[in-house]
């Protein structure tokens, strides 16, 4: 699975935490298309929460919240949709399992979460951080001076600059992927299929996703202090 262009924007105006943890969800979900969704919200600003309250109230339309101080203000909470046979669809069944991914990301990342299916007022495609559930601090989780790139899911067939970062890291971690060309190929996905084999918690599927990428990171970081 990968997000269309517009979630990927959305994503990118939220905190680290739910970048990581949207990201994670997009890398569980991989080909079921069962589990497909999009993200329709990232960040507002006060004016958009505000407009959007009036919805419903003083202004025509269905009540689409019930708050003016929206964790959607802090960039801790996003909105997403479930896709049905390629297109979005609002159909509540679809809803549940999605969330059911989210709570598995959160429980591998340490990320605290709380699904809008569980209110009594229930927001079946709401998703926001929990710092009581990761026992962090609201600033931790917030961290908004943080910037993590969205980066989904690189796999075969991808290609870019990020591909030649991943390229390096394999080669310096003694996986080599071949040249460094920003062209994920054949020999780039051996290299990750052994480098996942070695690291406890990877899927051995030679795609790097959130977690592969996180512990290649890591290790670069080591090396650079050991130099």
């Amino acid at each position: 699975m990968e997000l269309s262009d517009s979630s990927k924007k959305k994503v990118g105006t939220t905190a680290s935490d739910m970048i990581n943890l949207v990201n994670r969800a997009v890398e569980i979900v991989g080909d079921n298309s069962a589990l497909a969704f999009e993200i329709v919200q990232g960040r507002r600003t006060q004016a958009q929460q505000n407009r959007l309250y009036a919805q419903g109230r003083t202004r025509p339309g269905k009540v689409v919240t019930w708050t003016r101080n929206s964790k959607h203000l802090g960039g801790t909470a996003v909105d997403f949709a479930a896709k049905k046979n390629g297109r979005i669809s609002w159909d509540v069944k679809l809803y549940p399992p999605i969330a059911a991914v989210f709570r598995q990301a959160s429980e591998e990342l340490g990320i605290g979460i709380v699904w809008g299916g569980e209110w009594r007022k229930k927001d079946f495609g709401h998703i926001q951080l929990d710092a009581k559930r990761n026992g962090r601090s609201e600033a931790a989780v917030i961290a908004p001076d943080v910037k993590v790139p969205f980066y989904g899911v690189l796999k075969k067939g991808s290609k870019g600059a990020l591909v030649s970062d991943v390229q390096k890291m394999l080669r310096d971690a003694g996986n080599s992927p071949g040249p460094i060309d920003a062209d994920f190929g054949p020999r780039t996905d051996l290299a990750v299929r052994s480098y996942q084999r070695k690291k406890r918690g990877l899927a051995v599927d030679g795609k790097v996703g959130p977690l592969t990428f996180a512990k290649l990171s890591r290790e670069k970081k080591k090396q650079g202090r050991n130099v």
